[in-house]
């Protein structure tokens, strides 16, 4: 091995343990982009699922704990899903209209937040299990509420065409929490993820109708996804 080829791995190590370095007991959290053209037919609906979704890392050493997307599902989110669903297995009007009930009467109890959660440790990355290493609260009005957890209930490409950053490598989840839809999207809220491997908080802002966002499921105009 000459010299050149010596001192290009050196770099090489140098630059990789740097990087290392940065995410030594890291957690980060931000907010998510959704890829998508701009002349997507759907390209507001993608806007508005990236408004309302963050993305978390959580590091322990050189270790990756979790990594995890979350999305509250608000009235205009489950309202455009719900129209989207509909186009897409062709329901009927009464059809529709049933989900939509269902969906109304859901939303007026309570609250679901999609989780796409990816951990190494099998035994961290099981949510929906009695010996879950995480438990999951909302804080919203100067309230905390805690969540359960149960596998996102739908097939893949459906789950991957409503919410566009979910990988293979994840396990899709829904957080559900005891309070009103309506009530905590006027609010800021946080989303926070903690156990004793770690602890992670998720800040989502309140929903401001203009009166030109589309479909809520209080007032459905028709505006699909």
């Amino acid at each position: 091995m000459n010299r050149l080829e010596q001192a290009l791995r050196g770099l090489h190590s140098f630059l990789l343990a740097a990087l290392l370095a940065l995410q030594v007991g890291c957690a980060s959290t931000s907010e998510v982009e959704v890829a998508h053209s701009s002349e997507s037919p759907h390209a507001d609906y993608f806007g508005l699922v990236q408004k309302f979704t963050r993305q978390a890392y959580l590091y322990s050493g050189f270790i990756n704990v979790f990594q995890l997307h979350a999305t509250m599902i608000n009235e205009e989110i489950l309202a455009r899903q719900l129209r989207y669903l509909s186009q897409s297995y062709g329901w009927s009007d009464d059809g529709y209209r049933k989900e939509r009930e269902k969906a109304v009467q859901r939303a007026s109890s309570s609250i679901d937040f999609f989780l796409s959660f990816f951990a190494a440790d099998l035994m961290a990355n099981g949510l929906d299990g009695e010996k879950s290493v995480w438990r999951f609260y909302l804080e919203s009005a100067g309230q905390r509420y805690q969540g359960t957890v149960k596998k996102w209930k739908a097939p893949g490409p459906e789950i991957e065409a409503v919410f566009p950053f979910v990988t293979r490598w994840h396990t899709a989840y829904r957080v559900t929490f005891p309070v009103g839809t309506g009530q905590v999207q006027n609010q800021e809220t946080k989303f926070v993820i903690q156990g004793p491997l770690g602890h992670q908080e998720l800040a989502f802002p309140a929903v401001i109708y203009t009166g030109a966002q589309g479909a809520s499921l209080g007032v459905d105009n028709g505006v699909g996804i």
